[in-house]
Order: structure tokens, then C-alpha cells, then sequence
């Protein structure tokens, strides 16, 4: 064997033809000798062509820039071997698509030449054969086809085996699941069978279908059929007291359950008026109750007229509050639960007074009226460095140390301003619009603002009134946001704000107006407890002191900011736009003072009360609190 070849490197072909000058003999060289050559190597890609071309280029570098006639022989003579039967390939492809195309695509002098160069090549490798140029093996292909059958087999075995092994690993990544899963049901279980919470069991089994329908999701059921029966039997003495028609409905069957379910409740249930706080606050039941909703019943809403400092409120006067009571009486049973005034609150924005004939348009705005001056309701004035900073597009900012506080988070806001215009889940959205807002508005030590999934302490209490004692008490209504003033002696909630889900493509709000009502309903009713809360401890304390006492609630949908009874504001979508943010920061800065009067008013109630009780000053009357359907079965 000749080693005589320069040590040029072959670019592009050094790894896949690493040590060819030791492993192959340039007097007995094939191509079979070369394709076993590339058969040991890591990077043989097993298609016959592809192999056949990088020996072919290999050949000719090998021609051109060898020093050792032999090589430069033998690998000459096998080079026109392959371009004979490339051109060959070529000739009979040509056919081919003589016979079935049309002759605009190949022309017969395309034809002819092709195979001119495919004879001539054949010819000139026969020649060479005859006269001893070209080796017996090389002539004969019964090798190089039995070799690439051979290789296609191989091919086949280890694409086989790569899918036995994406197999296997899809199979143990499926067994681990459900091992997890069944896992995270046992903790569960084990965690909560023995609790009296009945709040904290109906959670449970919504996480237990939603662990339940991941199961069902990867194709591989489980039998819970032990630990379904351990649980009831540690909780069975609990689960007798509790009505039918409170259980939990099964998530994993779908909406249209849910809403069967939820209208066989309204049909049979004979006590409805305990159970509607529970259709109403339950979040299994959320779907049911949007469905039942009708669209058309709901009115634009009207906003709150200013204050007239020359009129004298007046409140409900008996009339009104009469046929308020004939307007109750006369709401379907199929929408008690989403109609404010089934809670005993007046929807004076008019959106679900639909269909109302005890109310006049002009009792109506005479209500409104009143209630304007009672709350008294005016925008604080902007002072002048904040003027210029709004002015300035947010960008320029002064000394001022609650100025700077405002701008740091509203720079946080203009951050995030980029993915207004786009989906934004619900939890992102009320972190980086309404979150800033207010930390960057509300400068008093007296409130403190809480967010994220927070538990409203009036519907706690409301639903645990007349609950056994001996039980543990029921979870109330969680919020988004509350704020508490905690300089009052009963840490009273002045604030409750809802934000209704996210932003959808192109920054549209994905709340529908359904769920923007029903969410509205909601943060009326704890809004409506918190005062009955805190008036329900005030018996000596005079009618008029009571009426005194109000609190505050906000409804964001997508970039718009709905204060309850209020005014509205928006939140800009673009960096560019941040002088919006003037309008928010005045009513938020009017709610901020609005608060504090009422930590003064609640602060005097506490004292009334502590007077005349000890003093005897004022006779021990209870407040005719607004009690409408408060609620006793979770």
C-alpha cells in the first residue's frame, strides 16, 4: 500500500474521510472499498446518493492533487465510473419524463446529448476495463447493490430503535404523571378529610376534578374508588347536614352540567332565598349565571350627577322605599340572583332596572340627586407641579418626595404600557394598571391597600351570622383589592375593587358584558355587608349618625376604571398618551380624602356609641339594616 500523497487537507472532507491513505489500497481500489470506508464513520447518512456524490468529490481532489500516480490512476478511472452512471441515471430520468411530458419541457436535442455523454462515459469505462485500467469489482454493481440493501435495513433498525426509545420515554413520562397525580389526590385528601371547613371541602373537590380532568387528559384513567371512600367515611356526619342542592357540580362534565344543574336549582329549590348568595358568590356556578344573563336587559350606565350644595337630600322617603319592596317582589326567580335589588340595593346607574315600572324617570334622577349631595362627591384640585408633570408627558419630574413616589410608579406603568395592545392575563394586567395607580396616588399612613385574591371580611361574617357555632367558619367573598382603615378600632374596610379578567388580542377587554355585570352585583353585596358590619355593633347611635357611613368600590374592564358611586376614568394604552393619567389621579386622590372622612365618621360612631351605652345618653335601638337574602347554606 502506497502512502505517497501530499498531506494537502481535503476542505470540506477531512472528517468523513479521515484516514483514507492507510485504510485503502489505490491498486485494488472499488467502490465498494470505499463505501465499507464510509460505512465505519459516525456521519454515513445512509442515502445512496448523497454517498455517492462525496466519494465522487473526494475522487476528484484526490485526481487533481495527488503526487502518487497510482492514486492519481485508480481514483481517476473509478471517478468516471460514477459519472457514467450519474449520466445514466440522468438519461433514463430524461425518458421518463419524455414519455409523460410534453415536449416544451425536454426537447429531443436535450435528449440526444444527455445520452451521448451517458454512451461516451460508459463507453470510455468499458475501454478502460478491457484494457486492465478498471478492476473486475469495480465493473460488477451486485456488490454496491447488495450493500446499500444492507444499508437500508440498517437505516430501518435504528430508526426503529430511536422510536422504541421515544416510546419508552413518552410511556414513563405518562406513568410518572399519573403517579403525581394520584399523589397530589391522596395529599388532598389526607390534608382535608377530617376539617370542618365545609368552604374549604367544596375547594377541595374543584381541585380534585381539575386533578381528575388532567388525568383524563393523558388517556389513562385512575381508580380513586379507596380514596373516595375513606374520604366520605371521615366526613359523612357533615355531608348529611348539608342540602342536596348546595354539593359541589361536577366540573369535569362540561359547561353544559354546570348550567343544567344550575337551572334544576332555581326549579326545585324550595327555600331559594337561603341558597341565592351561594349561587351568587360560588365560582362553580360563575358560567350558569352569565348564561342566564340577557344582554338586552342591560341598560348603559348612567353616572352620578354633581353635588348641588342648594338642595337638601332627602333620602328614601316612604313611598319609595314601598315600591321598592312591590319592584322586589315581582323579580323572576330565574334572575334574583344577578338583579341588585333582589340584595336590597337600588341600582341608581339603571343598568338592571330593566322592565322597573315602580320607578319613574324622574324618582329616579331625584334619587340620584339626593344621593350626589349625600355623598358629596367633588374632584380634589391638581396642584401646580403636578399640572406640569402630566403636562410633560410623565417625563419631568421636581423635588417634591410624594411627586417623585407617583412618578416611580408610573414610569413601572409606561414599562408596561407595550403590552396593553396585546393578551394580557388578568393578574398581570391589575399589577401593572390599577396596583401603580393607587400605590402612587394614596400617600396616608391611615389606609392600607391589600391585593390579590383577598377575603372581603363583611361577606365572611354575613355568611357565618347564623352558622353553627361549632363549626368552622365559611370562607367570605374574595376581592382584588380592599383597603382598610386601620386607625378604626374595627379595622373597617372602606375599599373593595374587582378587576374582570384580561385584555384579549389587540388589547380588547376579554370580560363580556355579562361578566362585567355580574361582577358589579358582587361588589354591590360586599359593599352592602361591610356597612352592616359595622352598623350592626352601633345600638346607640342616632338615625342620622348611621346614614353617614359609606364605603367605595372600583370595577376595572380592560383599560377602563369604573368607581362605584363615583365618576370613570381611563388608563392610557401608550407611553405616549400618560397625560390620561391627570383624571385617574384626581379621583383616586378624591377617594384617598373621601376614605379618611369616613375613618371620622366610623371613629364618631365607635364614640357615640361608647357614650350612650355607658352614659345612657341615647336608648339602645338596632339599625334597620339592609338584610335582603342574607345567606345561611354555602
Amino acid at each position: 500500500m502506497s502512502n505517497k500523497t501530499n498531506s494537502t487537507v481535503i476542505y470540506g472532507l477531512e472528517k468523513k474521510f479521515e484516514g483514507w491513505e492507510t485504510l485503502l489500497d489505490p491498486e485494488n481500489l472499488s467502490l465498494i472499498d470505499i463505501l465499507n470506508f464510509r460505512r465505519r464513520k459516525n456521519d454515513f447518512s445512509f442515502d445512496k446518493h448523497t454517498e455517492h456524490l462525496t466519494i465522487s468529490k473526494f475522487l476528484s481532489y484526490v485526481t487533481k492533487n495527488t503526487l502518487d500516480e497510482k492514486w492519481k490512476k485508480s481514483t481517476s478511472i473509478l471517478n468516471e465510473v460514477l459519472k457514467a452512471m450519474a449520466w445514466l441515471r440522468v438519461g433514463l430520468g430524461m425518458g421518463y419524463y419524455i414519455r409523460w411530458a410534453s415536449s416544451s419541457f425536454v426537447t429531443k436535442s436535450i435528449w440526444s446529448r444527455a445520452m451521448c455523454r451517458c454512451n461516451h462515459l460508459s463507453g470510455l469505462a468499458t475501454r478502460r476495463a478491457r484494457n486492465g485500467l478498471l478492476y473486475p469489482d469495480q465493473a460488477k454493481t451486485e456488490n454496491v447493490i447488495a450493500f446499500w440493501l444492507e444499508a437500508d435495513l440498517e437505516k430501518i433498525e435504528l430508526d426503529q430503535k430511536i422510536s422504541n426509545a421515544i416510546l419508552e420515554k413518552k410511556k414513563t413520562e405518562l406513568k410518572q404523571k399519573d403517579v403525581d397525580i394520584k399523589l397530589t389526590r391522596a395529599e388532598f385528601v389526607v390534608e382535608h378529610s377530617v376539617a370542618g371547613n365545609e368552604a374549604h371541602k367544596l375547594l377541595n373537590n374543584q381541585r380534585l376534578n381539575f386533578i381528575d380532568s388532567l388525568n383524563d387528559s393523558i388517556g389513562s384513567p385512575v381508580d380513586y374508588s379507596v380514596d373516595e371512600k375513606d374520604e366520605k367515611d371521615g366526613d359523612h356526619t357533615e355531608r348529611d347536614e348539608i342540602e342536596p342542592s348546595s354539593m359541589p357540580v361536577e366540573e369535569s362534565t362540561g359547561s353544559r352540567k354546570v348550567h343544567n344543574n344550575f337551572k334544576r336549582k332555581l326549579d326545585n329549590q324550595t327555600d331559594y332565598v337561603d341558597e341565592g348568595l351561594t349561587l351568587l358568590f360560588d365560582e362553580t356556578n360563575e358560567e350558569a349565571l352569565m348564561e342566564s344573563i340577557d344582554e338586552k336587559t342591560l341598560n348603559i350606565e348612567d353616572k352620578l350627577p354633581l353635588t348641588r350644595e342648594d338642595s337638601q337630600s332627602q333620602c328614601m322617603c316612604d313611598d319609595m322605599v314601598e315600591a321598592f319592596q312591590k319592584y322586589q317582589g315581582k323579580i323572576p326567580k330565574t334572575r334574583r340572583a344577578f338583579t341588585p335589588a333582589y340584595w336590597g340595593v337600588l341600582d341608581l346607574t339603571k343598568e338592571s332596572l330593566y322592565g322597573c315600572k315602580e320607578f319613574t324617570d324622574d324618582d329616579l334622577k331625584q334619587l340620584s340627586q339626593d344621593f350626589a349631595n349625600h355623598i358629596k362627591w367633588k374632584c380634589e384640585p391638581v396642584k401646580k407641579n403636578v399640572q406640569d408633570y402630566f403636562d410633560s408627558n410623565c417625563e419631568e419630574v421636581n423635588s417634591d418626595e410624594k411627586l417623585r413616589k407617583l412618578d416611580r410608579h408610573i414610569q413601572f406603568m409606561k414599562i408596561n404600557m407595550n403590552s396593553f395592545q396585546g393578551m394580557l392575563p388578568e393578574e398581570q394586567l391589575k399589577m401593572t394598571s390599577s396596583f401603580p395607580l393607587f400605590h402612587g396616588v394614596f400617600n396616608s399612613s391611615h389606609i392600607k391597600d391589600i391585593w390579590g385574591e383577598t377575603q372581603a371580611l363583611s361577606t365572611n361574617d354575613a355568611r357565618n351570622e347564623k352558622a353553627n357555632p361549632f363549626k368552622k367558619a365559611r370562607m367570605g367573598r374574595k376581592v382584588d383589592m380592599k383597603a382598610t382603615l386601620i386607625k378604626t378600632s374595627n379595622k373597617f374596610e372602606v375599599i373593595y375593587g374587582e378587576v374582570a379578567r384580561g385584555l384579549g388580542p389587540l388589547g380588547i377587554p376579554m370580560a363580556c358584558p355579562k361578566k362585567r355585570f355580574l361582577d358589579k352585583v358582587k361588589l354591590m353585596v360586599i359593599m352592602r355587608d361591610s356597612i352592616n358590619r359595622l352598623l350592626n355593633e352601633m345600638m346607640y347611635v342616632s338615625e342620622e349618625t348611621r346614614k353617614s357611613l359609606i364605603v367605595y368600590g372600583w370595577l376595572q374592564v380592560g383599560l377602563e376604571l369604573n368607581f362605584y358611586a363615583m365618576d370613570w376614568s381611563g388608563i392610557p394604552a401608550d407611553g405616549g398618551d400618560c397625560f390620561m393619567l391627570e383624571d385617574a389621579y384626581c379621583i383616586l386622590k378624591s377617594l384617598e380624602n373621601k376614605s379618611l372622612e369616613t375613618e371620622t365618621t366610623v371613629r364618631k360612631l365607635f364614640s357615640e356609641n361608647t357614650r350612650g351605652k355607658r352614659r345612657l345618653i341615647a336608648p339602645e335601638t338596632k339599625a334597620d339594616l339592609n338584610k335582603n337574602r342574607t345567606p345561611q347554606y354555602m
